[in-house]
């Protein structure tokens, strides 16, 4: 597997997690997708829909391609066979693979490079009502645990699709497995923000992870990505190992 391009980044010590904040998405130029991307992209009917589909393929290209567009067409992104994880390929030929999550006006990217990971944000847009429908899917044993609290929920609910994402399954497949049961089969991270949204990266070994934080915007000259300076960030910002 290899990386090409000016931003791709050098081998980290540890992975990569990439998130990013979509911002203003609304010509819906898409002369960069690769053509089985535009055909997917054109089967979309809500606009954040849209917004989530060019977002996590604009930064994906940006990071590991270059600034080059004329080049991006040839590349495309693409669910592995079990829907486990997302590979960048061009011609058939895999450059990377990662684990993808959108939610919302946020895009979550876990690269998975040294092993299998699993990523999924959620934010905090659901009413009481349809949590508790929600909620029904859990295991017995994790309902308790919710107790009306909606931040448990989203963490429940975000760790056991990370984990699905992980072991290559629907998030059907692992509602019902307790969450101790999950914890003991992977490691997990977790991450918060300004209870906005929650975060959970799920991997097979025991790795701390990076995480980068960006914006994909549209201006005049087209689209945009930015970095996020963390300073900048509310101080509500929690990573958890």
């Amino acid at each position: 597997m290899k990386n090409i391009g000016r931003h791709a980044p050098s081998k980290p010590l540890m992975p990569q997690l990439h998130i990013a904040n979509i911002n203003s998405l609304h010509k819906s130029t898409i002369n960069w997708l690769h053509p089985d991307e535009e055909h997917v992209f054109l089967l979309k009917k809500r606009k954040i829909s849209q917004q989530q589909y060019l977002a996590s393929r604009f930064l994906t290209k940006y990071l590991y391609i270059g600034e080059n567009k004329a080049q991006w067409q040839e590349y495309k992104l693409a669910y592995s066979e079990h829907q486990q994880c997302v590979c960048l390929t061009k011609n058939a030929e895999l450059i990377n693979t990662f684990s993808l999550s959108h939610s919302g006006q946020w895009v979550a990217l876990l690269e998975c490079r040294y092993g299998l990971g699993g990523v999924d944000i959620q934010i905090h847009n659901k009413t009481k009502h349809q949590l508790l429908g929600l909620s029904g899917l859990l295991s017995d044993l994790d309902r308790p645990l919710l107790n009306n609290n909606l931040a448990r929920f989203y963490r429940l609910w975000s760790t056991k699709e990370a984990f699905a994402k992980l072991r290559g399954k629907s998030i059907f497949d692992v509602l019902a497995t307790p969450h101790y049961a999950v914890w003991r089969q992977a490691y997990m991270r977790f991450l918060s923000y300004n209870n906005q949204w929650d975060l959970a990266v799920s991997l097979d070994k025991d790795l701390s992870i990076e995480v980068n934080f960006w914006e994909v915007a549209e201006d005049e000259q087209g689209y945009q990505v930015h970095r996020i300076n963390t300073d900048t960030l509310p101080s509500t910002l929690s990573i958890l190992k």
